[in-house]
């Protein structure tokens, strides 16, 4: 059974070895399977790199993303390699399903960025002023239709019940994403109802 597991993986990782690069060797398996879950995204050029930010994980587009067509634009996830008193949380202080969780929901964004043209893409800078709630719910649903409800849920939970998570990190999960409750009734929905409609 292990040796069918290896296999796997090595032809999911080999999908997407032309369009991925420099995968982190500490998350190796859970992007891999997490890509694994976005087929439209198998051709689509992402870079994973490890470094201090401000939050457990971000994703943007590469700058030229402004002059080059959509096939050839490039993503860079960042992961967060350092704990700080505003950070919250790195990814490898959180369960597998959590990480496989931030992960597919990053993954969504890209999801998103595809759907829109060069400026619409520069108008995310203003949603996330004036509208964040409404641009990462609906990210979240991307990723909870690809199955990564159960993933999100679970960091959700940690974040808002785990003493050590700093008030600022908090209040932004809270005020922004989708409950524990809400992610797990749109799961349940999904799983009934093979997918749901999004809008914007």
């Amino acid at each position: 059974m292990k040796g069918v597991f290896a296999i796997l993986f090595i032809v999911l990782l080999c999908s997407f070895s032309l369009a991925i690069r420099d995968l982190p060797e500490n998350y190796e398996d859970e992007i891999t399977y997490a890509l694994s879950k976005y087929p439209e995204l198998e051709d689509v050029n992402i870079k994973f790199v490890e470094e201090k930010i401000a939050t457990t994980m971000a994703c943007r587009p590469n700058f030229n993303f402004i002059y080059k067509k959509k096939k050839n634009r490039e993503y860079v996830i960042t992961i967060n390699n350092e704990i700080s008193e505003s950070s919250g949380f790195v990814l490898s202080d959180l369960s597998k399903d959590a990480q496989i969780g931030v992960i597919g929901h990053e993954l969504a964004h890209i999801v998103d960025y595809e759907e829109r043209n060069a400026i619409q893409i520069l108008a995310i800078g203003i949603e996330h002023l004036v509208k964040r709630s409404q641009l990462e719910k609906y990210v979240d649903l991307i990723a909870i239709n690809h199955g990564f409800g159960k993933g999100i849920a679970n960091f959700t939970e940690t974040i808002v019940h785990n003493k050590k998570t700093p008030m600022n990190y908090k209040k932004n999960k809270l005020n922004n994403y989708y409950s524990y409750s809400e992610v797990r009734d749109f799961s349940e929905f999904i799983d009934e109802n093979g997918g749901t409609s999004l809008s914007k």
